[in-house]
Formats: structure tokens, C-alpha cells, sequence
């Protein structure tokens, strides 16, 4: 049931977002990797939730904190996986390897 309202959802609305420049948002998820200040947000916020977690909460506000988890996690996968798509293009498919030769 979930996957259905999941990918009618999705099918609606992806025609709405116009306007968006996904490069540029790439861009600016790419360039919050490298800002301390986004990386201390990111650990206090996941700090904050588990230890709310942790406390107990009632089962509507548990998982309210299981969604913001996850969104906060998903948000971090999506960095690290520009972080690997930009690696692979500036420096080829070989990698690392290729990066320790020119390094």
C-alpha cells in the first residue's frame, strides 16, 4: 500500500517541481560537506533525536523522530554519494588509485 501512494505521489508532483536546478543544488549539498558548521548541526540534531528515542516517547512522536532520522540520515547519503560522482569524474573510473598517482 505504502509503495502505491509512494509512487502516485511521486508521479503527480514531479511534474509541478519546475524551476529547480539540480546542479546547483549538488553544488550546495557538495559545498555543506566541507562547512564545520553543517557537520556540527548534522551531530547535535542526530544527537538530540536519539536521546529523545532513547527516553521514550509516545508511539506518534517516536516516530516523528524516526522520520527525522531518517530524513537527516537520507541527506547525509545523498552528500556522500555526489562526494563519490564528483570523485569518479575528476578523476576518472580508476579511482583512488588514479587520484594517489597524481596526489
Amino acid at each position: 500500500m505504502n509503495k502505491i501512494l509512494y509512487w502516485l505521489l511521486n508521479r503527480k508532483f514531479k511534474s509541478e517541481f519546475t524551476g529547480i536546478d539540480l546542479e546547483k543544488m549538488n553544488d550546495w549539498l557538495l559545498s555543506q560537506s566541507l562547512d564545520l558548521g553543517f557537520i556540527s548541526y548534522f551531530k547535535y540534531r542526530d544527537l538530540t533525536i536519539l536521546k529523545d528515542m532513547g527516553r521514550g516517547l509516545k508511539q506518534n512522536d517516536y516516530w516523528k523522530a524516526v522520520g527525522q532520522r531518517t530524513e537527516l540520515l537520507m541527506l547525509v547519503a545523498k552528500i556522500n554519494e555526489l562526494k563519490k560522482l564528483n570523485e569518479s569524474k575528476k578523476y576518472g573510473k580508476t579511482g583512488i588509485s588514479n587520484k594517489v598517482a597524481k596526489g
